[in-house]
């Protein structure tokens, strides 16, 4: 019996290393070379300053600079936000953990003003936020759970004023852009920020492979005793 349960604990710490590696793989070179390719494609966008736009075909991918303009939609002023919900869950070996859960991205018909001209933004439910400079709590439940000081329940957005200035990443229509990324600031800060994304992923899943490849080691040993 013991001798049985010592081959299982072995399965496991075999298990366990294998998991980490197949997660840090995930992460280091996966994840990590979709964001890199995203960062790269950005980066070779063309750049519209001006308009009308001097791309004539519907569907040119593109980037524009310039400043959010349009009437915010809801009470605390924002014109393009993420909104989140604070969730707590009890895990058996962590105890309760807290989580921001997205409700809904609010992207309404709105006006980027450009170094010269405007450019029309449509309206868009799946549109990915990066940089957003503002974070607005808009409720908090009188009571429940709390994990690092925040109330299970507690509604947040996170999001764009007009005024704000923003980068665009999307695709050309027959008026204006259909957009797919509103990053906080110019193409540089979006591209420094998902080139960083990269080397966190790659640190990350170094990180879970060594665990991992200490754990296969380890079991090797063990069992070889």
């Amino acid at each position: 019996m013991l001798k049985r349960k010592f081959g299982q604990g072995l399965g496991c710490l075999i298990l366990l290393g294998l998991a980490f590696i197949g997660i840090a793989a995930m992460l280091g070179l996966v994840q990590a070379g979709r964001v890199r390719g995203e960062a790269h494609d950005i980066a070779r966008l063309y750049l519209v300053d001006t308009a009308p736009l001097a791309v004539s075909a519907t569907g040119t991918p593109l980037a524009a600079t310039g400043r959010l303009t349009g009437d915010p939609d809801d009470d605390v002023g924002l014109l393009v936000y993420t909104e989140q919900e604070w969730r707590v869950e009890y895990d058996d070996e962590d105890g309760w953990e807290g989580h921001w859960q997205t409700l809904r991205t609010v992207v309404p018909a709105c006006t980027l003003e450009l170094t010269a001209g405007r450019l029309p933004v449509n309206p868009r439910p799946d549109v990915t936020l990066s940089l957003t400079p503002r974070e607005i709590t808009v409720y908090v439940p009188t009571y429940g759970d709390e994990v690092d000081g925040i109330v299970a329940g507690t509604i947040r957005r996170l999001g764009f004023e007009p005024g704000d200035l923003v980068t665009i990443v999307g695709t050309t229509a027959p008026e204006g852009v259909d957009p797919t990324r509103i990053a906080g600031g110019t193409r540089d800060d979006l591209v420094a920020h998902l080139s960083q994304q990269v080397t966190t992923l790659r640190l990350v899943g170094a990180a879970l492979a060594l665990v991992g490849t200490i754990m296969l080691v380890s079991a090797l040993l063990i069992r070889r005793k």
